[in-house]
């Protein structure tokens, strides 16, 4: 929430300064984020009004301006907005000023005509973001004085970071009557003055959906101008509260959510169809938006509609087709009460989040739509004109929140907080609070909070008023009594802890994602159900993830995109299987691995990485946390989403802890990462183990190595590993490694089989190997593998 201290200040003025003010709202619950300038500097800009203007004599697009600062004399200036005309007050950069993008305006010729100054649009003046023409002031204000002044814009800005349950400060109102409890200074309100009606006219209003609008106002208000200019003082508390201007009426009504918090909306009247109705949409019911966005309701959303169709998502955004234009004439205004859990959400399925979402998802005052009605037509007919109608109501009394009543005891004040609060004193910050206090005896009262407050519901609710009241930082505080003893590793921390750094060291960048995601993604991977969310943050993260790949394949996508060679990711987080008895929460560590193995140097060629770097990284891994002797990769063809042959299971003393393997292409091609391999692994954290074996030394052997290389054949089935497998359970001492150099399948090696090189190195630590030792140990193998894979040595 965004809150003009100016705005703050002529509703409540404590004697306090703005540093001050920002840390007692910080203390009492309401954080402030930041304390910025409403403006930059703006020495050297003043208010002007044109006087006369004359075609530029060699430029169509430029007009040579004669401008009144208030002195006896006019100054020439030389400017090619479209909205520069005869009267127009504008804001005037004098010579010398400095702009704040950093433009120095100095006196200068412009195609042979003479300008001292510059007429600014408000983004060159910083006070937007964008702009179309120059600046347009109040004819009232004072000519030559600074704008800064004109404007008010010694002005700060309060950013403050609000709870969900705290809605009822999203408002300038609610603002000031936090800051006049806590100060317990009288606070200014807002005129509650009723216009006199003009006319009879009214519209018909149906609420078929009490239960999600149980209460609902409106009211015509007939030839309006439409076109009529904002008031600069009201572009500025809107610009200032973190709302664009755009025209009158929503301007107005705009300015209105501001200042009480009641979110508005206005019809063209002669776009509506014999009724206002508010109901729940049709299934697949088309709606277009204000932004232009279609969407496609469903049954559960709530809209206010006419006869004929859907006019708007009712606590999100107004329609197109109904919106008043600048040429518009008659309007219905329309003020309602939507119950928080009918919108929560609403606008997220949607990818959209308003400032009336924002509000009525979170929760509104169900007593002041009608106050705001009023203090919108009031506006309106002062700024804009009209006829205006009778407000027309309809309510549903049962369905609105009813009045709670809140015993709170000193006691538990005092148990709490640890504090001894005076009754007195509780009685005075209740009823500051704005709510009904009786006390029924020295110990107790009973408290009614107000409409507003419908966060206050039980008594710790109450206690944490006091204490929010008084300021956190009043709170006694005392030591905890702490007794140290060891406990159980549950989280497996020491384990996780190890594989981070491991990771880290091999070159992977440890990453965080959500653990929330679209359906669609879950689905690549998991064919279990995936849990959807009830009240997702957005349609794109409306499912919790099944699988960790999702998200890191899409930050490896983000890196690419962004010129990156790579992506080496890891991430430790949870995967959420869905089951008949609940969720399952699983701890994993999973990584993805693309792009260029080595960066780009001299030594290297450049080449792409595959599956064997990153088994070699998992093989590194697993002997450094003393598993490596018990991990077997077996190929599997069956996991989801990964692309057959080049998909492992892992398994360490026959249990599988992870899997292994290159994204299948139409994968990768979802998941942005067309044309590229991609290779990901996953590993069941509760699973892994770290154990650090003693470190004996061995002596070299001071005898020589012998190598002797097989090439085989075997069935192309056949995996490698349990052919090394089958060699190491001979137990062989003098053999010291096998290295596979070499898997081939093609000309020369019959159908369906395929060749397999080994490179074995023999060495003996206590006598030099002779020939019939080797071919011994050579024969040995050849056999075992022969009976056990019907293996044939090649061209033998």
């Amino acid at each position: 929430m965004k809150v003009s201290e100016n705005w703050l200040r002529e509703w409540v003025d404590p004697k306090v300064t703005s540093n001050e003010l920002g840390e007692r709202l910080t203390m009492a619950g309401l954080e402030l984020d930041a304390l910025n300038s409403a403006a930059p500097n703006l020495n050297g800009v003043i208010v002007a009004r044109i006087d006369a203007i004359e075609p530029h004599p060699d430029a169509n697009k430029l007009k040579v301006c004669q401008v009144n600062v208030g002195d006896d004399q006019l100054r020439q200036i030389v400017c090619g907005a479209n909205n520069a005309r005869i009267g127009l007050v504008v804001a005037l950069a004098t010579e010398g000023t400095v702009l704040p993008g950093g433009t120095q305006i100095e006196a200068a010729q412009l195609r042979g005509i003479d300008s001292s100054g510059m007429l600014c649009s408000s983004a060159e003046l910083g006070l937007d973001e964008d702009s179309e023409g120059i600046l347009e002031l109040d004819s009232d204000l004072a000519l030559g004085q600074s704008l800064t002044d004109a404007l008010h814009l010694n002005d700060l800005i309060f950013d403050i970071d609000l709870t969900p349950n705290r809605a009822d400060c999203l408002s300038m109102q609610g603002v000031a009557r936090e800051v006049s409890a806590l100060y317990q200074v009288p606070l200014t309100q807002v005129s509650n003055a009723k216009v006199t009606n003009d006319c009879d006219d009214v519209f018909s209003i149906e609420v078929q959906a009490s239960e999600q609008c149980p209460r609902y106002c409106g009211r015509v208000i007939k030839n309006v101008n439409a076109a009529a200019t904002t008031p600069v003082w009201m572009r500025e508390k809107l610009r200032r509260g973190g709302i664009r201007s755009i025209s009158i009426i929503v301007d107005i009504c705009n300015y209105v959510m501001l200042e009480l918090g009641q979110p508005m909306h206005a019809f063209d009247l002669e776009k509506l169809n014999g009724n206002v109705c508010v109901r729940m949409a049709q299934a697949n019911e088309p709606l277009v938006l204000l932004d232009g966005q279609e969407i496609s309701l469903s049954t559960d959303n709530l809209v206010i509609a006419d006869a004929r169709k859907a006019l708007a998502l009712a606590g999100v955004m107004g329609g197109i087709e109904s919106a008043v234009q600048l040429d518009s004439s008659d309007i219905f205004l329309e003020s309602a009460y939507f119950d928080a859990l009918a919108i929560a959400g609403k606008a997220r399925s949607f990818g959209l989040h308003t400032e009336s979402s924002h509000r009525f998802e979170r929760g509104v005052d169900p007593e002041l739509a009608a106050q705001a009605i009023e203090r919108a037509t009031v506006l309106i007919k002062e700024y804009a004109g009209g006829v205006v109608g009778p407000v027309s109501e309809v309510v549903d009394h049962s369905k609105l929140p009813q009045a709670v009543q809140i015993t709170l005891n000193l006691a538990s004040v005092t148990r709490v907080l640890g504090i001894e609060p005076d009754a007195t004193e509780i009685k005075n910050m209740m009823e500051n609070l704005g709510c009904g206090v009786e006390q029924s005896s020295a110990e107790e009262f009973v408290v009614t909070p107000p409409s507003y407050r419908f966060d206050l519901s039980i008594e710790a609710d109450l206690v944490e008023e006091v204490a929010r009241t008084r300021g956190y930082d009043q709170m006694p505080t005392a030591p905890l009594a702490v007794s140290s003893k060891r406990i159980a590793d549950k989280n497996n921390s020491e384990v996780i802890f190890s594989l981070q750094q491991k990771l880290a060291g091999l070159g992977y960048n440890e990453a965080v994602t959500f653990s929330f995601t679209e359906s669609k993604y879950c689905d690549l991977f998991s064919a279990e159900g995936a849990k959807t969310l009830a009240n997702p943050i957005s349609s794109e993260l409306a499912t919790m993830r099944t699988s960790l790949w999702p998200g890191l394949c899409l930050a490896a996508a983000y890196n690419l995109k962004r010129q990156q060679p790579s992506a080496r990711l890891f991430e430790v987080g949870r995967k959420y299987i869905e089951k008949t008895g609940g969720i399952e929460q699983i701890d994993v560590i999973a990584g993805v691995a693309t792009g260029q193995v080595y960066p780009r140097q001299w030594g290297l060629s450049s080449r792409a990485g595959d599956f064997y770097d990153v088994k070699g990284d998992l093989d590194w891994l697993f002997d450094s946390i003393g598993m490596g002797n018990s991990i077997v990769y077996r190929p599997s063809d069956k996991i989801q989403g990964l692309h057959p042959g080049k998909a492992v299971q892992i398994f360490a003393d026959g249990t599988c802890i992870g899997l292994l393997g290159g994204l299948h292409p139409n994968v990768a091609n979802q998941l942005n990462l067309p044309n590229k391999d991609v290779v990901v692994f996953e590993l069941m954290l509760k699973e892994m183990t770290v154990s650090q074996p003693a470190t004996q030394f061995q002596a070299w052997s001071k005898f020589p190595s012998v190598p002797r290389d097989l090439t085989f054949t075997v069935d192309q089935s056949v995996p490698v590993q349990a052919m090394l497998d089958k060699i190491y359970s001979l137990q062989i001492n003098q053999l010291q490694n096998i290295v596979v150099f070499a898997v081939y399948q093609g000309k020369g090696v019959p159908e369906g089989r395929k060749s397999v090189s080994l490179g074995l190195i023999l060495q003996d630590f206590s006598s030099t190997l002779t020939d019939k030792q080797v071919e011994q140990i050579m024969t040995n193998i050849i056999s075992l593998l022969a009976e056990s894979f019907e293996a044939q040595l090649r061209n033998a």
